[in-house]
């Protein structure tokens, strides 16, 4: 099943990232990564992930939806992989 990064970038000064999370929610994103531990990780702010089998211009369609939701400009990039490394992302209910 296909994996997908996606980062939103709102141009705002003014700039509502909670609002762009509760957007991204209902458009089937999530704002956190899981180890192979089943530890989740919160990613940097408006860095989203997703998976399921949509293709990478139906995610980008839905991150667009949710961006607009919000009203101001914004930018986005969509990868997709599976591989992932991080270093310093907070850990969500530490085991």
């Amino acid at each position: 099943m296909p994996a997908y990064t996606t980062r939103v970038e709102l141009l705002d000064a003014a700039a509502d990232y909670t609002a762009l999370t509760g957007f991204m929610q209902q458009a089937g994103f999530v704002d956190f990564i899981v180890d192979d531990q089943n530890q989740k990780y919160t990613l940097p702010t408006g860095e989203y992930f997703s998976h399921g089998e949509l293709s990478i211009i139906d995610v980008c369609a839905n991150a667009e939806w949710a961006a607009k939701q919000t009203g101001g400009k914004f930018r986005m990039f969509v990868t997709e992989g599976g591989n992932r490394s991080w270093v310093g992302l907070d850990a969500v209910n530490p085991v």
